[in-house]
């Protein structure tokens, strides 16, 4: 029974994805974008694809003498079947002398969420062996760290439990034998509550069924101990606000030891977004640009809809996905005229029918004061918004005007231009710290990052918060993809349901999965510690 309610879950996954897909293939198509995936398996047609292949790979072999693959176990199946001819072209030999150098470490591999393997690592090692007669070299001697730190990572890492997650440890080793370092061990701040049980069956409808969250202060608990121990360091001048680094597993509870740093009054700085740009109110103001530009942007215009410009209710957008016609924009000019003047979807159809004309025809900074004007803008967000937020939702589309004046002064009509730069500046906001208390009087912060933004820095006092969170997937259902590291191709692809009615074949694999997940954590660990 468990494993035909298997069979039939995994048939309507399959063909729900495949729809998706199709459609994602279809928005991006529509704006001439790719995806990280894309670029990745689109090279890989390219050095794989016979009609094109070899030409491909002679030219590059022409061009590299030397070949440094760095940060090698964060490599996943498709980039190495990607880079796997270069290889075997290198290999092939030729006239001149040629090298190859791959630099990895299997215990930093932290990425498994964008597919990377760390057992390629050694797949990689192998055919160096077989194909060029390469060696191996281990590094087992820090440049950076601490008697102290190196003492504890070994400790930890060669204690029989931890032994089995990172197998092949060995001892390490430090130049910096002179370094004075300090380890502080806290007990661990357990939860005061469990979440409470779901009380629907099956799939949770999140339109219905809120996620069922329970308060749990545990993780405020522990920032307020890490703030008390930091004010500590300051007041012994011991340590600056400046040399203190937190890292958290993940920014799930970032929000609560913000809230415990603010409450102490200590400065800090962190990844939290919620810029500018970022913001959706901002959004939505793109995707109307978006939509005057190319009107044919049917996933633009629903969110233009559905925004508070025009407040089209869930079943007149459902009404008009359904309208026969081609393009979104043809439709909303068909049903608008057997529907009432005031109607939303026609006096959607009226203003933007309007600002289309003026599109490239006058500066942004005046096409965005008509919109504004005539769609009476800030009073329709105002009214769609708490009040606790009305202020900074005002600031923000009051400084998106100000923002197209600044570019190019504000003279120049080009939207495509305009939207370009928006983008440019909202990977500038992407690439820096967003969220920061005042500077204290020296202009001096804490530091707030997760353990994957902070691989490779260094700080003179590091805080692991967040350790004893498990880092588990959540119960339910949830996507499973193996792919081995010396095959071809996934080996399982496949929809896991809760524990009650998971097959013997589905739980087997799902008990892979977890040996994997209890591997990376012990990686994330190592990664934290040194």
């Amino acid at each position: 029974h468990k494993r035909r309610l298997t069979l039939r879950i995994n048939d309507a996954w399959y063909r729900a994805g495949q729809r998706m897909l199709e459609h994602y293939q279809r928005i991006k198509r529509e704006r001439r974008l790719l995806d990280f995936a894309d670029l990745e398996w689109h090279s890989y047609q390219l050095l794989n694809h016979p009609d094109h292949a070899h030409w491909i790979q002679f030219k590059l072999d022409q061009r590299i003498d030397h070949l440094l693959i760095d940060e090698f176990q964060d490599t996943n199946p498709t980039q190495w079947r990607l880079i796997l001819p270069l290889l075997e072209e290198m290999a092939a030999g030729g006239e001149r002398a040629r090298s190859l150098f791959i630099v990895g470490d299997a215990k930093q591999s932290i990425y498994r969420f964008r597919r990377g393997n760390p057992e390629l690592l050694g797949v990689a090692a192998e055919w160096m062996r077989s194909h060029l007669q390469a060696s191996s070299i281990s590094l087992d001697h820090s440049w950076r760290s601490s008697p102290a730190v190196m003492d504890l990572v070994n400790r930890v890492f060669q204690h029989p439990d931890m032994e089995k997650l990172l197998p092949g440890f060995q001892t390490h080793s430090t130049h910096q034998q002179e370094l004075w370092g300090q380890i502080e061990l806290w007990p661990l701040i357990g939860p005061e509550n469990e979440p409470p049980a779901p009380t629907h069956n099956g799939l949770r409808n999140p339109l219905q069924h809120p996620r069922a969250l329970a308060v749990d202060r545990r993780y405020y608990r522990e920032g307020q101990a890490i703030a008390r121990r930091i004010e500590k360091l300051v007041e012994q001048r011991t340590a600056s606000y400046n040399d203190i680094l937190i890292l958290m597993r993940s920014r799930t509870h970032l929000a609560d030891y913000e809230a415990a740093l603010r409450d102490r009054g200590i400065p800090y700085l962190s990844l939290d977004r919620g810029t500018l740009l970022q913001s959706l109110e901002i959004r939505d103001l793109e995707a109307l640009l978006v939509v005057l530009m190319t009107p044919q942007d049917n996933l633009s215009l629903a969110q233009v809809l559905r925004s508070p410009i025009f407040s089209v209710a869930d079943e007149d957008l459902v009404r008009l996905s359904r309208a026969s016609g081609g393009p979104w924009i043809d439709r909303l000019h068909d049903l608008s005229k057997d529907l009432d003047a005031d109607h939303p979807l026609c006096r959607a159809h009226r203003l933007l029918r309007e600002w289309r004309a003026n599109a490239g025809r006058i500066p942004i900074h005046d096409l965005l004061e008509r919109i504004f004007h005539e769609s009476n803008l800030l009073n329709r967000y105002q009214a769609a918004f708490p009040d606790a937020q009305m202020a900074r939702v005002c600031a923000n589309l009051t400084r998106f005007i100000e923002l197209a004046l600044e570019i190019d002064a504000g003279r120049y009509p080009s939207l495509p231009r305009f939207l370009e730069r928006v983008r440019q500046l909202r990977n500038l906001e992407k690439e820096g710290p967003s969220q920061a208390t005042p500077l204290s009087e020296h202009r001096q912060r804490v530091c707030l990052l997760t353990i994957h933004a902070a691989k490779g820095l260094e700080a003179p006092v590091v805080v692991l918060a967040d350790s004893n969170s498990a880092g588990n997937s959540p119960p339910g259902y949830q996507r499973l993809v193996r792919w081995p590291a010396e095959s071809d191709c996934p080996s399982d692809f496949m929809l896991l349901s809760s524990s009650k009615q998971r097959d013997g074949i589905s739980q087997a694999r799902y008990q892979l999965e977890q040996q994997q997940e209890e591997r990376e954590s012990a990686n994330l660990l190592y990664v934290a510690l040194t």
